[in-house]
């Protein structure tokens, strides 16, 4: 008799947001998944689930805590330990607890769990020198990542990076050895926005001079820059429309920026926070460009399953193997108003360049940066492949 075994596989997450839930399912069906949540914990902007059992994963509740100035999820050790999980992925910066309070990191090693960690890194920095000249300004940082770095390679068992620039930063920054490191492109569920995509195929559904933004609108996104931008924009192309979608601090000031920069306030709108699907795969499939100012990543994956055209800064590192320069959008420079308005105006000179960027967009996300690819990779990262033993 063939007896099969599921590896135990515990994550920790600050909050369960919506969109992590079918990814968590996906891999549920290949591994025993426990999700830890800090149910004290609250993040502006997202709009969070709590449930005790998931969809083939199960959710604890926890309490985040502090230890040295570092948070952790009072419990998560403890439940890892009981369970007997094979792998704890520890998320949302839980990994540098564990390196700084060496009797819970003693008791996983000594229940043979194996930790990985998982997220993405580094963003801020292109190279080991910048890195270097942002990080290392004092001794006492400069000891604190060679300390860090010694237990990385000791004590942590894998890296799993959302993108390929996190795992070389964690490589050239802490010395991760290549063989430790792997990626499993960040990836959304989006069934609902491609349905849409294929049933509005038709280019006249479509308005390629709408440009549109999706995310929170907090200070960090450079909002701001996408509304000065396009109010040059829409002097060269009266028909250009800009649509804002999300909700934050920031919007009352943008709003304020917008109506008076822009004459014409039917070229702007303001949708708010938009939590049916279907409502923003319509806007989004109405729309021809997607633009991510600043900071951000999976807006873009949104996008790119409704057919847009992209126009992007620096992100998480995401965007640099999502978009590729003059294929299915272009990049421009951070914080700069001038060079975003050149991108736009360059795209929106040209309706069928919008179409074909977006067609390439489509094609990019649904065959590579999917879901399933996501998981795949992820679970083969934690070494989550079927075990067999055999009995009488």
């Amino acid at each position: 008799m063939t007896i099969v075994e599921r590896p135990t596989v515990f994550i920790q997450q600050q909050v369960l947001a919506p969109y992590r839930i079918p990814f968590f399912e996906q891999l549920g069906r290949i591994v025993d998944l426990h999700v830890c949540i800090s149910s004290n914990i609250a993040v502006t902007g997202v709009h969070m689930q709590v449930r005790q059992i998931g969809n083939g994963f199960e959710i604890h509740n926890l309490t985040e805590g502090s230890f040295l100035g570092r948070g952790h999820q009072v419990g998560a050790i403890d439940l890892a330990v009981k369970y007997s999980a094979d792998t704890l992925v520890t998320g949302g910066g839980y990994v540098f607890y564990l390196l700084w309070n060496w009797r819970d990191l003693a008791r996983l090693k000594l229940a043979g769990v194996r930790i990985f960690s998982w997220g993405c890194d580094g963003y801020e920095f292109d190279t080991r020198k910048q890195w270097r000249e942002g990080a290392l300004t004092t001794w006492r940082r400069r000891i604190h990542h060679a300390y860090i770095g010694a237990m990385y390679k000791r004590f942590v068992d894998g890296f799993i990076g959302y993108s390929r620039h996190t795992a070389e930063f964690w490589q050239w920054a802490y010395g991760v050895d290549a063989s430790k490191t792997s990626v499993a492109e960040n990836a959304l569920d989006t069934a609902s926005i491609e349905s849409h995509y294929h049933a509005k195929s038709d280019a006249s559904a479509r308005n390629p001079k709408q440009v549109i933004f999706v995310g929170r609108l907090i200070r960090s996104k450079s909002i701001d820059v996408l509304i000065r931008a396009f109010s040059n924009v829409c002097k060269e192309y009266y028909n250009a429309k800009l649509i804002i979608v999300g909700d934050g601090p920031e919007r009352e000031s943008l709003e304020k920026l917008a109506f008076q920069l822009i004459t014409d306030r039917a070229s702007v709108t303001f949708v708010g926070h938009v939590s049916d699907k279907s409502e923003l795969a319509r806007l989004l499939v109405a729309s021809g460009v997607f633009v991510l100012p600043s900071y951000g990543g999976l807006a873009i994956n949104e996008a790119m399953a409704a057919g847009l055209a992209i126009i992007c800064a620096r992100g998480d590192g995401t965007e640099k193997h999502l978009v590729k320069e003059g294929e299915n959008g272009c990049f421009f420079e951070s914080g700069s108003v001038p060079s975003l308005e050149l991108a736009l105006l360059k795209l929106l000179s040209d309706d069928n360049v919008v179409l074909a960027m977006g067609e390439k967009s489509f094609v990019r996300i649904t065959t590579k940066y999917n879901l399933s690819n996501m998981v795949q990779r992820f679970a083969e990262s934690i070494g989550a492949s079927t075990k067999t033993t055999h009995g009488i």
